[in-house]
């Protein structure tokens, strides 16, 4: 499973989780204001939170491909429709967290084995 897919859930149980009501899972003798408090202070965590697992997700899928390319490893690369072979046979040089040949950047991320 993608961790785009992992990340839209967690936003839709936190919001299914928020919409419930603040009525249900209610201690005796707590007040609806306090439950409120709570689900807002992990909904703002959890916002903080998850794209910040993902972007060190994409970065280590990122180190990942660079170390498969060093190793004389060839990739597929894709930008919306596009895809490129990346290997150093065809002259590609790594560049930060990015695959580049000629004036083209590609996110290293968003490659697959070939």
């Amino acid at each position: 499973m993608g961790y785009e897919i992992i990340t839209a859930l967690l936003f839709l149980i936190i919001t299914l989780w928020l919409v419930r009501g603040s009525n249900s899972g209610k201690m005796k003798g707590s007040s609806s204001t306090h439950t409120m408090k709570e689900k807002f202070k992990w909904s703002i965590l959890a916002i903080f939170a998850l794209p910040l697992l993902e972007a060190y997700s994409s970065m280590g899928t990122a180190k990942e491909n660079i170390s498969e390319f060093k190793e004389d490893g060839t990739l597929k690369c894709h930008i919306e429709s596009f895809n490129y072979v990346v290997s150093k046979e065809d002259k590609w040089r790594v560049k930060g967290y990015y695959f580049t040949k000629d004036s083209l950047l590609v996110r290293a991320d968003s490659c697959d084995e070939f």
